[in-house]
């Protein structure tokens, strides 16, 4: 009974000094008005890469180095298909069949690794003409910025949208990964630096 008193009384004083707290209001008085920086720009990567006509040219170059080692690959297919077929024409159990069917798994073995090495070139010399090409965007960036005063340069992502039949996990990556949500058409160079590359290749293309 003592407790129970207790309790009362200190559940009374508690909502007696809740009552004495002086009343907060809820709304938040907006923050003055700061001038950000104007001197910003912003730049549509994947619209830059796909509109570049050097980029058409190392897609052309890579076309012709994938047909190359597709040759290449063709002729130590039928090399190794011959050798089978050599060696499953021979009598059985001779000595020379025995080296033929030898000759025909080494080739096969030969084919397989040539595979593996051909798709490991194509892919490096890709990495490497795609990597040198986006240097490029990056000094053309730097020289448009200077030019037009800005003092940094982001790229936007403003064209990715989250589909409507996105999943939770897919609409929480997308939405993680924005780092532009708003940017005004005045800070975009995204245009201006596709000419200029497309001028710069043109005129090395010339020399």
């Amino acid at each position: 009974m003592r407790r129970t008193i207790a309790a009362c009384v200190v559940m009374t004083a508690l909502i007696a000094g809740v009552a004495l707290w002086p009343k907060v209001s809820p709304a938040v008085q907006p923050a003055a008005a700061v001038a950000l920086p104007s001197n910003i720009g912003v730049v549509d990567v994947e619209k830059v890469f796909n509109s570049l006509t050097e980029r058409n040219d190392l897609q052309k170059q890579l076309q012709d180095y994938a047909i190359g080692l597709q040759n290449d690959l063709k002729k130590a297919e039928e090399d190794a298909k011959g050798a089978t077929i050599t060696a499953q024409a021979l009598p059985d159990r001779t000595a020379e069949k025995r080296t033929a069917v030898g000759k025909a798994a080494e080739l096969q073995i030969s084919l397989k690794a040539k595979r593996e090495v051909s798709e490991a070139m194509l892919d490096q010399r890709t990495s490497e003409l795609f990597r040198n090409l986006f240097e490029k965007i990056q000094a053309a960036t730097k020289k448009l910025a200077e030019a037009r005063g800005a003092t940094m340069v982001i790229a936007s992502d403003e064209s990715i949208k989250v589909a409507e039949q996105a999943s939770t996990a897919e609409t929480q990556r997308i939405i993680s990964m924005r780092r532009v949500l708003f940017a005004s058409k005045t800070h975009d160079l995204t245009d201006d630096l596709i000419a200029l590359l497309n001028n710069e290749f043109a005129a090395a293309s010339k020399k």
